[in-house]
């Protein structure tokens, strides 16, 4: 293996080696399975968790308490701004010798498979696809050659020094301007073992005998279609509580400022987006540093008499690795089980005021969020299926989980997506809310929806349980575009009986001023939160439908 710089000391390198003992892939998968049945048969044999007198809280009742709600978004978020799933970095790059003229850079995921905004591989294809770039530092012209093709590792984080891995590649093509593929010989298709630096450790290079001109194409660098799997890999490392906060834009969430501020402004409800897969270890584990974290936050909240609403956020949505795909279900079934297991257990003893959620915004790798007919009914019977899972785990734990008050929610949280969504089975009655989102890029369309689903089918709407667990429109927004919103939809909301939830994430949709405990004059965002308010207290006067 080639190395693009220079060397670690070698004291280092053998501390850190000898520190790391790394958890092959197939051991890992062995690892997260043994983890939850030994969790789960720890669950079923506890004497103490379907005996003595819990809590029964009726859903009405508390759709009626919840009332106007906040999101602490991306809080409890772990640097995900940053799009580092996993540290393992892979860049591939075409040049002449060791001029990048084009490259790509991505990461690895949960499962070990590439995470990119751009990497979304279609369920009808075993591998992902992006545009490689070119290298803005470089004037190229379309005659200059190009000489070969190159994969690269490497892993920021100093644990990780020395660790051996695999990569495996399993497909590789690089389509030029006319579709015609650069790379094609099969013997490249195998695993390649290197340990992994700081800085790039070149895993293989790939003659190629062409020019800017055929790669580059008109505007866009060359098509990659690659289907390269990370194996062999440590997830032991950890962030602390102060780095989470340091690594996104909002800073600790729910300070006691905070909360008297907005329990001054009359809201009732708070809800914590949290990440959980940064903080596991390879074998599943959440860091228990984190479990205290989240709980030392969700504590605060209760001291205040809100709802506190905990979820598995940025593990599901866009970027995350819970994915409702039947092909990848099986890669990722017992991490899902083993992670809601976690939680459940460790929020067991926790009173009615808190209720847990499941994973946000699911939707499969195609990232399809209205459902259609391009949408496999295999995919969309999986998002029940996620639920259901959830659900059950919650359950199995007992103590406050017999009857707590849990949430889910159809494909994407999508008002839209309720035609194919089942409500799971529950040994609770009527305990489960159902979630969805409402933002003004839909033009409307959530609240078009729930007219409609009110005003045909009023018992199908009261059945869902629904909760607008976000809601919101960018204070880049004209400003009475913004105000419109806010009198239209929390109204709308209100008279349906919907409890809802301002989406706040201290940046693009933001209204409080996260420091200062206020709103934000900033975009005049006090004013739309006035408004909101306003529509809100307004509709108190009357009682909803």
């Amino acid at each position: 293996m080639l190395k693009k710089t220079a060397i670690i000391p070698v004291l280092v390198i053998f501390i850190i080696f000898v520190k790391i003992m790394p958890v092959r892939a197939d051991q890992m998968e062995d690892a997260i399975r043994a983890n939850y049945l030994a969790l789960k048969e720890s669950v079923q044999a506890d004497p103490g968790k379907d005996s003595g007198e819990f809590f029964d809280p009726d859903i009405e009742a508390v759709k009626r308490e919840m009332g106007i709600g906040f999101n602490f978004g991306n809080s409890l978020d772990w640097a995900f701004i940053n799009n580092k799933a996993r540290r393992y970095k892979i860049r591939f790059s075409a040049g002449f010798d060791d001029t990048d003229y084009f490259y790509h850079e991505s990461y690895f995921n949960m499962t070990g498979n590439l995470f990119t905004p751009e990497n979304r591989p279609l369920i009808t294809i075993p591998y992902a696809e992006f545009l490689m770039r070119p290298n803005e530092d470089l004037t190229l012209r379309p005659n200059d050659p190009i000489n070969r093709f190159t994969i690269s590792i490497s892993n920021d984080f100093p644990e990780a020094s020395l660790t051996p891995v695999t990569v495996n590649l399993k497909y590789l093509k690089l389509l030029d301007r006319k579709q015609q593929n650069l790379i094609d010989n099969e013997s490249i298709l195998k695993e390649y073992e290197t340990p992994v630096y700081p800085y790039e450790v070149i895993i293989l290079t790939i003659p190629l005998k062409t020019t800017v001109g055929d790669f580059y194409g008109i505007g866009s660098g060359a098509l990659l279609q690659t289907d390269i799997r990370l194996e062999h890999f440590i997830s032991d490392y950890k962030n602390s509580p102060k780095q989470v906060y340091e690594d996104t834009y909002n800073g600790e969430p729910a300070t006691d400022e905070q909360l008297k501020f907005l329990k001054e402004q009359g809201f009732r409800t708070v809800r914590l987006p949290v990440t959980w897969y940064a903080h596991m270890d390879s074998t599943g584990t959440v860091d228990p540093e984190w479990f205290e974290e989240v709980k030392r936050v969700a504590d605060r909240i209760l001291s205040y008499d809100f709802y506190v609403i905990i979820n598995i956020h940025h593990d599901g949505g866009m970027k995350g690795w819970i994915k409702a795909d039947l092909p990848y279900f099986s890669q990722y079934e017992y991490l899902y089980r083993y992670l809601v297991l976690q939680i459940a257990e460790n929020f067991k003893d926790y009173g009615e005021k808190l209720i847990l959620g499941g994973p946000n915004e699911v939707s499969n790798y195609r990232m399809i969020t209205t459902i259609g007919r391009s949408t496999l009914k295999s995919d969309i019977k999986m998002i029940n299926q996620i639920n259901q899972i959830f659900v059950d785990e919650v359950r199995s734990t007992g103590y406050g989980n017999t009857n707590r008050l849990l949430m889910v929610g159809p494909w994407y949280a999508h008002v839209k997506n309720l035609e194919y969504y089942e409500i799971p089975s529950d040994s609770a009655e009527n305990k489960i809310f159902t979630e969805v989102h409402s933002y003004l890029f839909e033009d409307e369309t959530v609240l078009r929806s729930l007219t409609f689903l009110e005003e045909t089918d009023r018992k199908q709407l009261e059945k869902y349980n629904l909760v607008m667990s976000e809601f919101g429109i960018a204070r880049t927004e004209d400003l009475e575009k913004r105000l419109d919103f806010m009198r239209k939809h929390v109204s709308a909301f209100y008279q349906m009986g919907i409890p809802m939830i301002l989406w706040d994430d201290g940046g693009t949709y933001s209204l409080m001023d996260r420091q200062k405990a206020a709103w934000q004059t900033e975009y005049k965002s006090d004013l739309v939160a006035e408004e909101m308010l306003r529509a809100y207290f307004d509709n108190r006067d009357t009682e909803p439908k």
